[in-house]
């Protein structure tokens, strides 16, 4: 028999957790692609602590947000500006 586990070594207050592949590098910096109608807001995010599979995000995200796992195409993205 074999399991797979994970524990919890220690809390991180007001972060929300994204999935790793969301995040992008712009300039040097994370940024996510935020699903917002029918296109997506490029959105910079303050990371936490990342780690293969997630990562703990305390500004820049909501839970609920939806967020593209791929970089959208140049005409779908709304740039802030």
């Amino acid at each position: 028999m074999t399991a797979t586990a994970r524990i919890a070594a220690d809390r991180l207050p007001s972060v929300t957790l994204v999935p790793a592949e969301t995040i992008f590098q712009k300039d040097g910096r994370p940024v996510v692609y935020r699903l917002n109608g029918s296109k997506f807001d490029e959105t910079s995010i303050e990371i936490v602590r990342r780690g293969r599979e997630q990562a703990a995000v305390s500004d820049g995200v909501k839970p609920g947000d939806k967020l593209a796992v791929r970089r959208p195409e140049a005409e779908l993205i709304r740039r802030k500006g």
